[in-house]
């Protein structure tokens, strides 16, 4: 009757939270899956999956066990039934993931398989392991914006904001996601423009050139961070933010949190990305805005990445422009990968 009882919340937490599927259910393959040059940049390489927040369907996993064109590790026993909130307990989620940071074989990447809640539980005793010797590709977004932090801080390591592992079933959304992380982790290329970005306040529209290196995340993992030994270090940086399932004086609180915090002191520019599923996007629309109108700091908006359809890679750590374009109204972004 317990388990009944756990795997019953367990079911009703993950319809909450977008998680929860039917066996046949968001099983699909994303066109970047049978794009060509997609297969050639993860030739030759591992990519080691972890799982250090919440889970998905069990069919789901099997699913991502079936795409032969990809070299996908998935570590046994990656998902419990009887956890409420997580893939699997801390201790097996940490093992997963110091197994894949200190792995020694050539050419792997890390990729999350999903957001959900429970990075921020790995990090202390994250801390008590020393750098390791070589450096790894990292990817993932939402609840991982702890991991990032901490990866992109302590180990000054340039890890990538983009679409989690499980994405790669979901047929919808933009295979730029996955073409741009195929670039970046092939090395294909030495920059990446975002295009559109809305200037939402006159300090945005009277900068030419602004510089300086990524950080940012999730909103609520960002504010989660204040106090912590992750927290984030946003001096001299342009600060990315996207947010899921908040309400607008829920995005207008942190954000003013953040400010009286003193986090944004020397903050270059702020760079909001999407807020979706929102109760009333309206409202989100007034937070951003109220923000920007209040703020001496140059604050841009973009549908470039979060988590809609578009969700674009952003590398921590990576040096940043942000220029205007031949519109007066709109700027664009160049990330250098180099």
């Amino acid at each position: 009757m317990q388990y009944y009882k756990q795997g019953l919340i367990l079911g009703v937490l993950m319809i909450i939270t977008g998680c929860a599927t039917t066996p046949h259910e968001k099983i699909g393959r994303n066109p970047a899956i049978a794009d060509k040059q997609f297969h050639d940049d993860f030739k030759g390489k591992t990519i080691k999956m972890v799982a250090p927040a919440s889970g998905i369907h069990p069919d789901q996993i099997e699913a991502l066990r079936s795409f032969a064109e990809l070299n996908i590790q998935i570590p046994d026993n990656v998902i419990a039934q009887d956890i409420i909130f997580h893939s699997v307990n801390d201790k097996k989620r940490f093992q997963q993931l110091k197994s894949a940071l200190y792995d020694r074989s050539v050419n792997t990447i890390i990729w999350c398989l999903s957001g959900g809640y429970g990075s921020a539980r790995l990090l202390d005793k994250l801390r008590t392991f020393p750098i390791p010797k070589k450096e790894k590709v990292f990817i993932g977004f939402s609840d991982n914006t702890a991991l990032h932090l901490f990866l992109s801080q302590q180990w000054r390591w340039k890890t990538i904001h983009g679409a989690a592992l499980k994405e790669l079933l979901n047929p919808h959304l933009d295979p730029e996601n996955f073409l741009r992380i195929a670039d970046i982790v092939a090395k294909r290329v030495t920059t990446q423009r975002f295009s559109n970005l809305i200037p939402l306040n006159r300090e945005a529209q009277k900068e030419k050139t602004i510089t300086g290196r990524l950080t940012g995340g999730n909103l609520t993992l960002i504010e989660n961070s204040l106090g912590t030994h992750w927290q984030i270090k946003t001096a001299g940086k342009i600060l990315f933010i996207e947010d899921v399932n908040v309400k607008g004086y829920q995005v207008d609180r942190s954000l003013h949190h953040l400010q009286q915090a003193g986090i944004l002191k020397g903050v270059k520019a702020i760079l909001f990305g999407e807020f979706t599923n929102a109760p009333h996007p309206e409202h989100v629309t007034i937070a951003l805005e109220r923000f920007a109108e209040e703020s001496n700091i140059p604050v841009y908006k973009t549908d470039k990445f979060g988590h809609g359809k578009v969700n674009y890679p952003l590398v921590y750590n990576a040096k940043a422009e942000i220029l205007p374009m031949d519109n007066p109204d709109e700027y664009e972004m160049v990330m250098h990968l180099k």
